[in-house]
């Protein structure tokens, strides 16, 4: 299911994909995660790195357990640790992980509810809150531009 979902917008003009993470590589995250006082990765979404390690497209920014150069856009798509760290003394924070971001909003996991949230940047107030990662992909595809 989570496949394809991500089939369909990995196909779309201007999307940009980063290669899948290995077993070892969610290890390794899930360990710096747990050394820096972070919630490790929900499973569902250690199922999406290891189809894709980050995705960009649309606005949407879907993080990667490694820092991604864009050279050519002078751009650099943050690490799931690297944007955790930069918003970790921000009480709301706490027991949240941020996965990615559209415009205007973080999409984060809750672990003290197990849900996915998408959260109003500034405010930092829940727009909508989803039981699976399935469902919060579905949600977040039918806010992008997607041609069949």
């Amino acid at each position: 299911m989570l496949s394809k979902l991500f089939e369909k917008i990995s196909s779309q003009k201007g999307c940009i994909t980063f290669e899948k993470c290995s077993n070892e590589d969610i290890k390794k995250a899930n360990q710096e995660l747990s050394d820096n006082g972070f919630c490790l990765l929900p499973q569902e979404y250690a199922v999406f790195l290891q189809i894709y390690n980050g995705i960009i497209y649309d606005g949407l920014e879907f993080l990667g357990t490694i820092p991604h150069k864009r050279l050519q856009k002078n751009y650099i798509l943050n690490s799931i640790l690297d944007i955790n760290k930069r918003y970790s003394s921000i009480d709301f924070f706490d027991g949240k992980l941020i996965l990615g971001e559209l415009p205007e909003s973080f999409l984060l996991y809750n672990s003290e509810t197990q849900s996915y949230e998408i959260i109003d940047r500034l405010n930092l107030d829940s727009k909508r809150i989803f039981n699976s990662f399935s469902e919060f992909i579905k949600t977040i595809i039918s806010f992008l531009t997607i041609k069949n």
